[in-house]
């Protein structure tokens, strides 16, 4: 590691979740062939930011009942990835096979996580700045 390159501190970290979280604002959940099953916005009370304090995670996360108009339908259905947009995708998470979820019947509900951890992010000292 560089000597003269140092960790970005806290308050950095909490800058750039609050960008993620205003405008980052729609997720994605995918079947195991890539075929959009919902998209929804930040703006749905079906979805929701959780940030923990002192972490550099942030999580989408999003819950779905089987019953909801835009997937009852369709049902059972099979969620296999989940994609967090802004413009163009941004991330995509792909979901393990024993993690797909499957909602059968429409009384059945699940809470999906999608998870964005932020990299250690070393910046020069100001000494090498100047």
């Amino acid at each position: 590691m560089n000597d003269n390159l140092t960790n970005i501190n806290a308050a950095a970290y909490e800058d750039i979740k609050s960008y993620i979280i205003s405008r980052w604002l729609t997720i994605e959940l995918l079947d195991n062939n890539d075929v959009s099953i919902i998209k929804l916005t930040t703006d749905d009370n079906r979805v929701n930011w959780v940030q923990e304090s002192n972490s550099n995670t942030v999580s989408l996360e999003i819950v779905l009942t089987g019953s909801d108009s835009e997937i009852v339908s369709s049902l059972p259905i099979t969620i296999s990835k989940s994609r967090v947009l802004k413009v163009n995708a941004i991330m995509d998470e792909k979901l393990l096979p024993y993690n797909n979820f499957v909602l059968p019947l429409s009384t059945s509900q699940v809470t999906i996580s999608h998870q964005i951890e932020l990299p250690y992010i070393p910046v020069p000292d100001t000494e090498e700045i100047a």
